[in-house]
């Protein structure tokens, strides 16, 4: 994944050698890569590649931008020898795909000079394998270090710089990788293959049996435990697109709800009077009613959270956040 390859080098890899997989390296003189001969311009290889690296992308919580450009800037736009067929490998990622590599020169940054080396490089049975095991890769790390790419991740983000930034050092050892990335993603507009956020802001109505809440719109999603049951409403203050038309709202800190059981209002004007945020203090135990009923979920310090009704018992104001769900006034804060 490193720039740049150099020369193909006449090896037979081990796997051939001792029968143990798929010797991918065939037997020949010295070739000056680099180019094969340039079956795509950039254009044609961002329109063979975009729809499965958004898909593949979205779905694994990554941004399709950043996938992108590391398959354009990686592969020389499909044209290095690594990319090309019968190799298929966009990202220059080491090791073996099934038992299948090649062998390569390349040059890695060693802190103030480059350095060549030959190693083996994945090699791919076509272009979706390689983006596939590329998403796998950014999203589960290394085997001694399973996070190392988290930074990368778009729930731990506010935008794809910071992903490129992250990636500098970790993913390449260029230090000017994320320059690169983000030049390609400004100059073909590659932005506008990621999820699209909108602060839109109003009021949406639950019109299912009830709905759990999420911690993210996209990747590994998993259930906060907070199920908003039929007809209460919610205040949300972002809005989010994805590929496949799917649209989610955020309706308070990583809680967000699928559009497929919400009805949307026209404004923030709408939301129900009477209404407030809390803040959780620490883990606040919810109840089936205000003073009674613990149900036996709880909410995690810091969230937010949209109330609809109070109600005081015994001097102890409580808030209702939609349904049968109460929350002790001693475990929140009203913002």
């Amino acid at each position: 994944m490193k720039k740049s390859f150099l020369k193909h080098a006449a090896v037979l890899g081990l796997a051939g050698v001792m029968g143990l997989g798929v010797a991918t390296t065939a037997l020949g003189q010295f070739n000056e890569p680099g180019i094969v001969h340039a079956d795509y311009s950039a254009q044609g290889f961002l329109d063979q590649i975009w729809p499965s690296a958004q898909q593949v992308a979205t779905d694994n919580g990554l941004y399709p931008s950043v996938m992108i450009a590391q398959a354009m800037l990686e592969s020389n736009y499909g044209n290095s020898k690594l990319a090309a067929a019968p190799n298929y490998n966009l990202f220059g990622i080491k090791g073996d795909y099934w038992g299948a590599y090649v062998a390569y020169q390349t040059q890695e940054w060693r802190t103030d000079h480059y350095e060549t080396i030959v190693q083996n490089f994945k090699k791919y049975p076509n272009m979706y394998d390689s983006i596939m095991d590329n998403a796998f890769k950014l999203r589960n790390g290394i085997s001694w270090q399973p996070t190392r790419y988290s930074g990368a991740w778009i729930e731990n983000t506010n935008n794809y710089q910071d992903a490129t930034a992250w990636l500098t050092g970790r993913y390449a050892t260029a230090p000017d990788y994320n320059t690169k990335l983000n030049n390609l993603i400004a100059k073909y507009d590659l932005t506008q293959f990621d999820p699209q956020v909108s602060n839109e802001s109003g009021v949406v109505t639950v019109t299912s049996n009830g709905s759990s809440t999420y911690n993210m719109y996209a990747g590994p999603m998993s259930s906060n435990g907070d199920w908003l049951g039929n007809g209460t409403a919610w205040q949300y203050d972002k809005k989010v697109t994805l590929y496949n038309g799917q649209t989610w709202y955020r309706l308070g800190t990583n809680q967000w709800m699928n559009g497929s059981n919400l009805s949307v209002g026209d404004s923030a004007s709408q939301a129900p009077s009477g209404t407030g945020i809390v803040k959780v203090k620490s883990a606040a135990a919810l109840y089936s009613n205000a003073g009674s009923g613990k149900t036996g979920r709880t909410l995690d310090k810091n969230t937010e959270w949209r109330y609809f009704e109070t109600q005081d018992v015994n001097g102890t104001t409580w808030y209702n956040l939609g349904g049968d769900q109460w929350v002790s006034g001693g475990q929140v804060t009203v913002e």
